[in-house]
C-alpha cells in the first residue's frame, strides 16, 4: 500500500510519535526545517533546504513566507547553491518536471505572481514587488539530491534597482508595488544578463497598465534598451494601445528603464524573460543605419547605404520596424531596389539579398524575399516586420530604397499589373488565412512578350497533395479570362515555374479559413522565353524526376519539346510515367508523348500516349529519345516521367539474337570435336524457331483504347518493369 505525501508547512512537530512514524516510513519522515514564516532585515540569513546539506526528503512539500520587518520594504532571494540532480527536460527545457522550487510574489502561491522557478545548478535571483515573498519546494518519490541555500534580506523602500541572471526557465519581473499602483517619480533601471549559448533574450509584456499615452509616454514609461544602448522599444498606456511584444535582446545584455512621474493611478507592469534559441542579429555595420524603426500611420524612408553611393561588399542590415499599436501591421513599399543578381539568379537570389520576416526576428517566418530591381509591396500580420538585407557581392550596386508605415488596414491581394523588361515584379497573397480569399491578378507584358513565373514554395498545416484536405490553392490560366477549362493547380509542394505562350496571365489564389498558409510569392517578368525544352539527362542508378513545361500548371499550345536521356553501355534506360493529364485523342494525333529507342527520333519508335496513360518503357541500348508536341487545342497539366537506368538482362529479346548466336558458335564447335553435327544442327533449328515466333509477337502494333498507342508488353519486359 502506497501512503500519499504529507505537508509540513510549520517547524512545530516534535512528538515521539510522529519521529517514530518518520523512521519507520520515508513516505512521512519530517524535517523540521520545512516551511515556516520568515521576517527580513537589511542583515542577510540563510536559508536550507531540510536536511541541507544531507539529502532532502521524498514527497515533500515546503513552503516559506518571507515577510520584511518594515511594510515599505521589500524582498531580495539570491540562490547560493541549488540541487545538481535535475535539469529541465529536453522536451521541455523551460520546466521543471520532477523536483522544484517556485517564488511567488506575496505571501499565497496565485499563478499570475510567480517570479520564477528553478530545478538544477542554476543560481537566480528574485525581487518582490510588496513587503513579502513566497517560496515553495516540492519534491516527488524518486531520487533526492542534498537540495539548496539561498540569501534573503529586505531592500528599502525605492531602491528599485536589480540585475537578473537569465537561465533556460523564464524569470517573471514586476514593477514596484505591482499589482497595487506604483510609487510617483521612479527611475528603475533593470539589468537582464543571459548565461546561456547563444546568448539571446526574448521579453514579453503580460500585463501593463502604466499612466500616458503613447508614444509620448509623458506620465511614464518601459523603455527597453539592447547591446550599445540601442532602443529596442517603449510601453506606456495599456496593451490595447502599446506594443507588447515580443522583444528581443540580440546578445548577452538587455535594459529596461522604468519611469513614473506623479501620476500613480497605474498598476505596472509583468514581464516574462527567458532565454531563446532564436539566433541572435550581428552588430550592426554603419553603413546600415539604425536596426530599430518605429512605424507611424505617417511613411518614412528607409535607405541602404544611408550615407554612400554604392552598397558594400559583404555587409548584413537588419531593421525591425514597430507599429504603434500592437493592433496595427507595417506595410512597406520598395521604391527603387538596385541588388546584386544576375539574368539566371533572379528568381533564386543566391547573390545578394532582402528578405521580410513577419514579425521582429529574422528567426520569424519569412513573408518574402527579393533581389536585382524587384519592388514588391508587402504587410505584415503583427505589429513588427523585420528586413534583413544580406549583400555578399555588390559590384557597385546602389542598394534600396523604400517607405514603411504602420495600417490598420488588412492587405489587399489582386489587381492589374503591368510588367516593364527592366525589373522583376513580385507579387504576394495573404500571408495568414483568418478568413477565406479569392484574389484575381490579371499580369500583361508589353507587346510580343511573354511571361514568366516562379511561384516560390507555400508552407501549410495541411497535406498538400491530398487535395480533398486543403483549400489553399494557385491556379494559372495562359490569357485573360479563366474561361470553363479547369487549370493545374498547384497546391505549395515544391517550387513552380510557368512560362505562358503570349502577353497575358491570369492568376488566382484561393484560401480558405480552415488552413493555416504561409503566404504565397510570385516572382514574374516580361521577356522572350522560349516555352519548349530540349534537355540532355544522365540516367543511374538513382530515380530522377523530368516534368513538362509549366507542371503542374497546364502546358502551352505549339510546343515541341525533347529529352535525350543516356547511361553508359552496359545499362539499358528505363522510364515511368508517374502523373500525365494530356489531351485526348484519336490515335493521339493531337497532343501527345513519343518514346524512340535510340538517341534522336529516326530511332524505332517504344510508343506513343496521351490522356491519362501511365505507360513504363525500357531502351534496348544506352539512350531513349522523348518527344513532346502540343497543338493550339486544349491542354493539360502534363506530365511527370521518372528515369533510371538498369543493367542489361541477356534474356531480354533485344539481345537475344547476339547471345544466341554465340552459344550456337560455342555448341557448335564442341560437336565438331565430338563428331556430333547432326545433334547440334537439330538444336539450333530448334531455337532459332522459337526466337523467330517471340520476335513477331513483339513487332505487333496495337492501338489501346483510351488515345493510347502502345506496344504490348512480353513477361521478360514485364519483369523489368516492375523492378522501376
Amino acid at each position: 500500500m502506497t501512503i500519499p505525501p504529507i505537508t509540513w508547512n510549520t517547524m512545530d512537530l516534535h512528538t515521539p510519535a510522529v519521529l517514530l512514524l518518520a523512521i519507520l516510513s520515508p513516505a512521512l519522515a519530517i524535517n523540521t526545517g520545512c516551511g515556516g514564516r520568515l521576517t527580513a532585515t537589511s542583515e542577510t540569513v540563510n536559508l536550507t533546504s531540510p536536511g541541507f546539506p544531507q539529502t532532502y526528503l521524498k514527497n515533500v512539500n515546503c513552503t516559506w513566507i518571507i515577510a520584511a520587518e518594515n511594510e515599505n520594504d521589500t524582498i531580495y532571494v539570491e540562490v547560493k547553491t541549488a540541487f545538481p540532480r535535475q535539469y529541465p527536460s529536453k522536451d521541455s527545457p523551460t520546466s521543471c518536471t520532477d523536483d522544484a522550487i517556485r517564488v511567488y510574489n506575496g505571501d499565497t502561491a496565485e499563478a499570475g505572481q510567480l517570479l520564477g522557478t528553478f530545478c538544477s545548478t542554476q543560481k537566480p535571483t528574485y525581487y518582490s514587488s510588496k513587503n513579502s515573498l513566497l517560496i515553495e519546494l516540492t519534491t516527488n518519490e524518486s531520487i533526492t539530491s542534498r537540495g539548496f541555500m539561498l540569501h534573503y534580506s529586505s531592500r528599502p523602500d525605492g531602491n528599485c534597482n536589480s540585475t537578473y541572471t537569465i537561465y533556460n526557465t523564464p524569470v517573471y519581473i514586476p514593477s514596484p508595488g505591482y499589482p497595487d499602483s506604483y510609487s510617483r517619480n521612479l527611475d528603475c533601471v533593470i539589468n537582464l544578463v543571459d548565461v546561456m549559448q547563444p546568448p539571446n533574450m526574448r521579453l514579453d509584456i503580460l500585463t501593463g497598465d502604466v499612466e500616458g499615452d503613447y508614444p509620448q509616454c509623458a506620465n511614464g514609461s518601459l523603455d527597453l534598451y539592447g547591446i550599445n544602448g540601442n532602443h529596442i522599444g517603449r510601453f506606456c498606456g495599456n496593451s490595447s494601445t502599446s506594443p507588447v511584444g515580443p522583444y528581443y535582446s540580440n546578445g548577452i545584455y538587455m535594459k529596461l528603464v522604468f519611469s513614473t512621474g506623479s501620476d500613480t493611478s497605474g498598476t505596472g507592469v509583468r514581464l516574462r524573460v527567458s532565454h531563446t534559441r532564436k539566433k541572435a542579429i550581428p552588430f550592426q555595420s554603419p553603413f546600415c543605419g539604425p536596426r530599430f524603426l518605429n512605424a507611424t500611420t505617417h511613411p518614412e524612408i528607409l535607405k541602404f547605404p544611408e550615407h554612400s553611393t554604392f552598397a558594400p561588399n559583404g555587409v548584413t542590415c537588419t531593421w525591425i520596424i514597430t507599429a504603434p499599436d500592437h493592433g496595427m501591421m507595417v506595410r512597406i513599399t520598395v521604391l527603387e531596389s538596385d541588388v546584386q543578381t544576375s539574368p539566371d539568379d533572379y528568381f533564386a537570389c543566391d547573390y545578394s539579398r532582402v528578405t521580410a520576416y513577419n514579425g521582429p526576428s529574422p528567426s520569424d517566418d519569412t513573408i518574402l524575399f527579393w533581389c536585382g530591381n524587384s519592388r514588391p509591396t508587402l504587410q505584415s500580420t503583427g505589429s513588427a516586420m523585420t528586413l534583413q538585407s544580406i549583400t555578399r557581392y555588390s559590384n557597385g550596386r546602389k542598394g534600396l530604397t523604400l517607405k514603411y508605415f504602420a495600417t490598420n488596414e488588412t492587405s489587399r491581394c489582386g489587381g492589374s499589373v503591368n510588367l516593364t523588361t527592366d525589373k522583376v515584379t513580385t507579387l504576394t497573397g495573404p500571408y495568414e488565412n483568418s478568413s477565406s480569399h479569392d484574389c484575381h491578378w490579371t499580369v500583361r507584358a508589353p507587346g510580343n512578350m511573354n511571361i514568366r513565373i516562379k511561384v516560390r514554395k507555400l508552407k501549410q498545416e495541411t497535406d498538400p497533395t491530398n487535395t480533398s484536405t486543403t483549400s489553399n490553392y494557385l491556379e494559372l490560366y495562359d490569357g485573360t479570362s479563366t474561361g470553363s477549362t479547369t487549370p493545374g493547380r498547384w497546391w505549395g509542394k515544391s517550387n513552380a515555374y510557368y512560362t505562358s505562350s503570349g502577353t497575358i496571365v491570369t492568376a488566382r489564389f484561393i484560401t480558405g479559413a480552415s488552413d493555416t498558409t504561409r503566404g504565397l510569392q510570385m516572382d514574374i517578368k516580361a521577356g522572350h522565353f522560349n516555352t519548349s525544352q530540349e534537355m540532355s539527362l544522365s540516367a543511374d542508378y538513382h530515380d530522377k524526376y523530368f516534368e513538362s513545361t509549366n507542371y503542374p500548371f497546364n502546358y502551352p499550345s505549339n510546343i515541341e519539346s525533347t529529352w535525350t536521356i543516356q547511361t553508359n553501355d552496359y545499362n539499358q534506360v528505363k522510364i515511368a510515367v508517374i502523373d500525365s493529364r494530356l489531351e485526348n485523342s484519336v490515335g493521339c494525333s493531337n497532343d501527345y508523348v513519343e518514346a524512340f529507342d535510340g538517341s534522336d527520333s529516326s530511332a524505332a519508335s517504344l510508343g506513343r500516349w496521351c490522356g491519362e496513360s501511365q505507360p513504363n518503357k525500357t531502351s534496348s541500348g544506352s539512350f531513349m529519345f522523348l518527344i513532346f508536341r502540343t497543338n493550339s487545342h486544349t491542354s493539360g497539366s502534363g506530365f511527370r516521367i521518372l528515369y533510371t537506368a538498369h543493367y542489361k538482362d541477356v534474356d531480354t529479346d533485344t539481345s537475344f539474337p547476339k547471345v544466341a548466336l554465340i552459344i550456337v558458335g560455342s555448341i557448335a564447335g564442341v560437336a565438331l570435336l565430338f563428331g556430333l553435327p547432326t545433334a547440334i544442327c537439330k538444336c539450333a533449328s530448334k531455337r532459332a524457331g522459337i526466337n523467330e515466333g517471340k520476335n513477331n509477337r513483339s513487332s505487333v502494333s496495337v492501338k489501346a483504347p483510351g488515345g493510347t498507342l502502345d506496344t504490348p508488353s512480353t513477361p521478360d519486359n514485364d519483369k523489368l518493369l516492375n523492378k522501376i
